[in-house]
């Protein structure tokens, strides 16, 4: 009988080799599986942040084309110069990310590594444009803050030379009293002090009527 049965351990083990194969294989399919999902899932994300970025970047140049038209004919093209590079870059940046993303879309299959590289070119492209256009809308936002401003600050800064010219008539006097008591080479340091405070102080009154003018001749 043990004879007949010589057969049953072996059976044994080649039925736990197999099971075991099974459970092997069944998790490297189930691994599989997950990598691929994940794989999927990166790749839908990277598509979706690369049409927010194109959308994004196309409004904005839409946008920015009416602001350097009002930005010329408020500062001129000299002053808008770098606007209008800066337009033009983005522009040319925006239309290789949408060549791109018909390359995408054009249904003739591709690598998933050359998708990925696409896309993250989209990305990085509309992004470049964005900011690029962002910090000159910046840029011009604060000329028109200050511009805007500029009659506040220059009544302001005109009281500030009010008192600046106190302290140096001050100054002039207290010159004068101190060479009654010391003699000029004992003063020589600080003789002219006062003539050179006068001489900034009438430039920089002079700067200043000639802007206040400029103000006046623009509202006018």
């Amino acid at each position: 009988m043990t004879g007949e049965l010589w057969w049953v351990p072996s059976a044994i083990v080649l039925g736990v080799v197999c099971v075991v194969a099974l459970l092997l294989v069944g998790l490297a399919r189930r691994r599989a599986r997950a990598r691929d999902l994940a794989l999927a899932e990166a790749a839908a994300e990277r598509s979706r942040a690369a049409a927010i970025a194109l959308v994004r970047a196309d409004d904005l140049i839409e946008a920015n084309a009416d602001e350097l038209a009002f930005a010329v004919a408020q500062f001129g093209e000299g002053a808008t110069r770098d606007f209008a590079t800066a337009l033009a870059v983005s522009t040319r940046q925006l239309k290789e990310a949408f060549a791109l993303q018909q390359k995408l879309d054009d249904g003739i299959p591709d690598s998933e590594t050359a998708r990925r590289r696409w896309t993250e070119q989209i990305v990085q492209l509309a992004d470049e444009a964005t900011v690029r256009l962002q910090a000159q809308t910046r840029d011009f936002s604060s000329r028109r803050g200050l511009e805007r401003d500029a009659p506040l600050l220059l009544e302001k800064l005109q009281r500030r030379l009010d008192r600046v010219a106190d302290r140096v008539a001050a100054g002039a006097a207290s010159l004068a009293r101190l060479s009654q008591t010391y003699s000029a080479s004992a003063l020589a340091s600080i003789g002219d002090n006062a003539v050179r405070a006068q001489a900034a102080l009438d430039e920089a009154r002079a700067a200043t009527d000639a802007a206040a003018a400029q103000l006046a001749a623009d509202a006018a």
